[in-house]
C-alpha cells in the first residue's frame, strides 16, 4: 500500500506568540469531531495567602492555555508525543 508523504510547510511566527509555562492538571475533552485541551499552572491561592501562613498555602489550578483541534490533530499530537517520550526514555535508559 502506497502512503503519500505528508506535505511540509514553512513555520512562521509573525505575531511572536509567547511561550506559556504550564505545570498543573491537564484536561482533554472530546466533543464530536473536535478535542479541547486545557492546560493549567498551580498557583498559591492569593486570598488565603494574604491572611494566613506562607507555609504550604492551598493552591489553585489557573487556566493558562486552551487548545481546540480536530480529532485527527489530537491523534497527530499523540503520535508526536509518543515518539518524543520514547526518544527521551532511550536517552535516559528507561522505556516508559
Amino acid at each position: 500500500m502506497d502512503q503519500q508523504a505528508a506535505p511540509t510547510y514553512a513555520i512562521r511566527d509573525p505575531d511572536n506568540i509567547p511561550e506559556t509555562f504550564v505545570a498543573g492538571p491537564i484536561n482533554v475533552s472530546v466533543s464530536g469531531n473536535f478535542a479541547h485541551i486545557t492546560l493549567t499552572f498551580l498557583r498559591p491561592d492569593v486570598e488565603k495567602l494574604s491572611g494566613g501562613s506562607m507555609t504550604n498555602p492551598p493552591s489553585e489550578a489557573i487556566v493558562r492555555a486552551r487548545l481546540a483541534m480536530p480529532i485527527e490533530m489530537l491523534m497527530n499530537l499523540r503520535n508526536t508525543v509518543d515518539q518524543i517520550v520514547a526518544q527521551v526514555g532511550a536517552k535516559r535508559g528507561t522505556t516508559q
